[in-house]
């Protein structure tokens, strides 16, 4: 007796096909380009005969529908198409001259782990019960048409029951009536068929349905978890990012450790505004970024606090007389987030020639006055 196969199809114009036995085992795996239906047909029976017949991807070839078709088997693919690890995990213990002898195999091991415990089942069945004669029946009934193990032994142990023989009795029935009567059964029976027929139609579709909304379903949590990898991924960067400018901020500023008596420690102000000025820790010299934004009340409160600001935007002739300005440029300058550092040598130098400056405004306006 020929044995039960799991035949795994490859198709395309190289086409490959792997067999295994219900116990996993390897019989066969073959590539070529000379093999089409028929051929394949023949070559698996000579081996055996399909239970199933199964594809690495999903939606399912027309060529492992057509096999399925024309042996009777059972197709058996994957919720969707199966990924390069997977194929490759699946028969890391076989040896496979090329991609399409793997990706057969890797559909036929996929349909024995799909079916392995159904099958370990149906055999702890038969050798507790004795139905060892029952087991290929069983398996197919069970494997092909979804029916449970006691629904598919009551099938195969059912026997025809033979009809007590009785006298023969008169025909008291005229042949119209029981003519009649034939032909409201068969109108029946095919009334009965086109229902079958139509309910499996309506099942495929529903599966075919099924298949496609978890199909998409899947997608759509896969695309939305790409999505959120991605995002996370570039917040990551980013953070590198900032760390690395913090980091070269640090090592910027202890080069200049050794050297930091040379230096003025600046309050950093963006502007003359008042709730900026109130809060910072007013030195005698200060930086403002852009000295033309500025409140009377702001101004007010400075006075007497400061004497020199050092800036980097143009000064409003509203302000330039109420402080000494120097420009940032001409100094030697750190400029970091919330201070300044100004070199004090070059800081004096500018101060006394702005100084000097104002002295012979000064003078020159008083002569001429």
């Amino acid at each position: 007796m020929k044995p039960l196969l799991i035949v795994g199809i490859d198709p395309g114009t190289t086409l490959a096909y792997a067999i295994l036995d219900l116990e996993g085992n390897m019989i066969k795996v073959v590539s070529s380009k000379q093999l089409d239906l028929d051929s394949l047909t023949t070559e698996v029976f000579s081996f055996g005969k399909p239970l199933i017949v199964a594809t690495d991807v999903n939606p399912v070839p027309r060529f492992v529908e057509k096999f399925a078709s024309q042996t009777g088997s059972k197709i058996i693919q994957p919720g969707q198409s199966l990924k390069v690890v997977q194929k490759k995990e699946f028969t890391k213990e076989y040896n496979v001259v090329n991609d399409h002898e793997r990706d057969a195999l890797a559909s036929a091991v996929f349909a024995f782990k799909k079916v392995r415990a159904l099958l370990e089942k149906i055999n702890i069945y038969v050798k507790k019960q004795g139905k060892g004669l029952l087991k290929e029946g069983i398996i197919r009934l069970v494997v092909s048409k979804d029916l449970s193990i006691s629904d598919a032994v009551s099938i195969l142990e059912k026997k025809e029951v033979k009809p007590e023989f009785k006298k023969p009795k008169m025909r008291t029935e005229s042949i119209k009536v029981k003519f009649d009567e034939v032909k409201y059964l068969r109108g029946q029976n095919e009334g009965l068929r086109k229902r079958a027929s139509y309910l499996e139609d309506e099942i495929n579709r529903l599966e075919l349905s099924f298949s496609r909304n978890f199909e998409r379903k899947v997608q759509d949590v896969i695309g939305f978890r790409d999505k959120k990898i991605s995002f996370l991924n570039k917040e990551i960067r980013d953070y590198k990012m900032e760390i690395e400018k913090l980091n070269q901020k640090v090592l910027s500023l202890k080069s200049l450790l050794p050297d930091i008596d040379k230096f003025l420690i600046v309050p950093k102000l963006k502007s003359f505004n008042f709730d900026e000025v109130k809060d910072a820790g007013l030195k005698d010299v200060i930086f403002v970024e852009d000295p033309s934004s500025f409140s009377e009340k702001a101004l007010d409160f400075l006075k007497g606090k400061v004497t020199v600001v050092v800036h980097s935007k143009p000064v409003s002739k509203t302000v330039r007389s109420r402080f000494v300005f120097i420009d940032v440029k001409s100094l030697d300058a750190v400029i970091e987030d919330r201070f300044v550092l100004v070199g004090k040598s070059k800081f004096e130098r500018e101060k006394n020639k702005v100084n000097i400056l104002a002295r012979v405004v000064e003078e020159y306006e008083k002569e001429r006055g």
